[in-house]
């Protein structure tokens, strides 16, 4: 027990020292004014932790560079600048007004929590980190700034949906995670930040950095020059002349790690003797230069010191964050939330300009004024005593609070059902109870339902897409069982329906209900072979259109016919042996 409570203890110190080594590199690249370089994400909660690390942060920044804070409410007319409208009324000429972009410049743009920033907030900032500057463009103001930050952003959510936009965290250099460390192991680690010098990049080292974001998921051409940029950095930092594995080692810490989207495999543990010997000098093969591709998962030397990089129990949650995206790729999700909407949830008022086809919320615009008026009062009066000031409530810009709206995009879950003569004899009692369980859940959350069954010679659309529970209820009861199984038609008739919701702007989900088996084409034939080819051309195009699917498989032993069918589809397979209606509820409800 010790011995592990010393193990964990050494983790955390080393994740520390590596979160301060981040400090140093991104306060390097602000002392050298390498604003391109010069980012940092940092998944971490509100804490002391965060706080000892941010005090570490301070002590390596000259006096002279702030932080200029970015609301995750921010709007785009105060993030890009514009028309001054209370200067350009008191002056009578038009007063620009400049943007939290421009103002800082030469500076840190600071986002306390980035996962909840916008896309449009998110779109503005990705570009003036392209350019190095902010255009304006709007309210009769046309003019260009210079935009030059480092950016520092805190990644607060733990579900990946509220996680940090990827436009955003391509372009960032720096990836930590302080969520592992303790208190006791956030000690103050005070740098001395040096500058850099020039260091060599063997070829080799080169090729191996290139090799590795493509092995951790990340496709874009970014990742693979942050490495080399860092890779050198950190060789300078150290004091070396020449990059090597420990320098590659320490960038897979800080630049790879903490934004994997895929845990690389491991290195090969084949024999020496098993590998075959390589020709010799003299051979006409060793003549001719080995062609090298840059999408090659990397040698076994790379990926040891990628994996070597790993702390422990960080593979896991690669693993556990891996299969959650494909979770949430399922059916059953709520729509997505979409601020700004006109119809939706309320939410609370913010103070805002009347601009865009945004609406006044006039009883919070009024709670804001009413402290003010005696005060505003006097100052009219004094200002023009000769005139007579009917106003009885004197409101001004300031005041002005905006409507927010969450709406949600709505979903539709499809059903289908076998009632095919195989299904009606063994599942099909239960099925109808776990979906008629399902219907009130999705009832609940106010998504639309169908249902389709298919038995016989084809499928039927037995209720359209609705909210009405009794008459989904209603429409499950009445299906009969037994007949053919027309497994085929069953699918092609859910694509259709779910393409027309698409059409309609709902997220559409399939539930598939069956025992995999099938002895009806889509010809409405009998004849098992081309019965079950028709099923798999169909379960080729859902995961072709990728409409999210779960199959669940209701005979009373697992089939190997089901689970190929939902490999094809792309479709979450649930097996429900023995398994009544709660249960299978219970199942699919996990699944979502």
């Amino acid at each position: 027990m010790i011995q592990h409570l010393d193990m964990a203890a050494d983790v955390e110190r080393a994740l520390w020292a590596d979160a301060c080594l981040a400090a140093e590199v991104f306060a390097l690249f602000m002392r050298e004014a390498d604003y391109k370089h010069a980012g940092l994400c940092v998944k971490a909660h509100a804490g002391p932790v965060r706080d000892a690390w941010m005090a570490q942060l301070k002590s390596l920044l000259p006096e002279h560079i702030a932080l200029r804070q970015v609301p995750s409410t921010i709007s785009m007319e105060r993030l890009l600048g514009g028309l001054d409208l209370g200067r350009t009324l008191a002056h009578g000429k038009a007063v620009e007004m400049r943007g939290v972009l421009a103002e800082a410049d030469q500076n840190i743009l600071f986002l306390p929590s980035a996962g909840l920033a916008e896309a449009q907030v998110i779109s503005a900032l990705a570009a003036a980190l392209d350019s190095q500057s902010v255009q304006v463009e709007r309210d009769g103001v046309s003019t260009v700034h210079k935009a030059r930050f480092g950016v520092l952003c805190f990644d607060e959510s733990d579900a990946a949906e509220d996680a940090i936009s990827a436009v955003l965290s391509d372009r960032l250099m720096l990836h930590i995670d302080l969520r592992a460390i303790s208190v006791r192991a956030a000690q103050r680690r005070l740098c001395t930040v040096k500058l850099r010098r020039d260091v060599a990049l063997p070829g080799e080292i080169l090729a191996k950095l290139c090799q590795l974001p493509p092995a951790f998921g990340l496709t874009s051409m970014r990742p693979a020059m942050q490495m080399i940029m860092l890779a050198k950095t950190l060789c300078a930092l150290a004091g070396d002349d020449t990059v090597d594995d420990s320098h590659v080692s320490a960038a897979i810490r800080l630049g790879l790690i903490h934004r994997a989207l895929a845990v690389p495999p491991p290195p090969s543990q084949d024999d020496e003797q098993d590998t075959p010997p390589p020709p010799e000098p003299d051979e006409p093969d060793a003549q001719e230069p080995k062609q090298q591709n840059a999408s090659e998962v990397p040698d076994d030397m790379v990926l040891e010191s990628a994996h070597a990089a790993i702390p422990s129990g960080l593979l896991a949650t690669l693993q556990a964050a891996a299969q959650a995206r494909k979770q949430r790729s399922s059916l059953g999700r709520r729509g997505a939330r979409q601020k700004g909407g006109k119809r939706g949830r309320p939410l609370t008022s913010r103070k805002g300009d009347l601009t865009a086809g945004k609406r006044l919320d006039l009883v919070a615009t009024l709670r804001a004024a009413a402290p003010f008026q005696k005060a505003r009062a006097r100052q009219a009066q004094s200002r023009a005593p000769e005139k007579k000031h009917r106003s009885k409530v004197h409101v001004r810009a300031s005041d002005f609070h905006i409507r927010r709206i969450e709406e949600r995009s709505e979903t539709s879950t499809i059903f289908v059902v076998d009632a095919s003569g195989s299904t009606a004899l063994n599942r099909l009692r239960e099925a109808k109870g776990a979906v008629e369980l399902l219907l009130g859940e999705s009832y609940a959350r106010r998504d639309y339902v169908s249902l389709i069954g298919f038995r016989g010679r084809e499928a039927q659309v037995l209720l359209p897409p609705t909210r009405a529970l009794v008459r989904a209820k209603r429409s499950l009861a009445a299906l009969p069982g037994g007949g053919g199984t027309p497994l085929a038609s069953g699918i092609e008739a859910a694509i259709r329906l779910a393409e027309d919701e698409r059409g309609r702007g709902r997220d559409a989900a399939i539930v598939l209900m069956t025992d995999g088996s099938a002895n009806v084409d889509l010809m409405g034939a009998g004849g098992r072979s081309r019965a079950a080819e028709d099923a798999q051309k169909c379960a080729r195009m859902v995961a072709y259109l990728g409409i999210p699917s779960i199959l669940v498989d209701i005979a009373r032993q697992p089939q190997d016919k089901a689970r190929q069918l939902a490999q094809t589809m792309h479709a979450t397979y649930l097996p429900m042996p023995f398994a009544g209606a709660q249960e299978l509820s219970l199942a699919v409800g996990a699944s979502r």
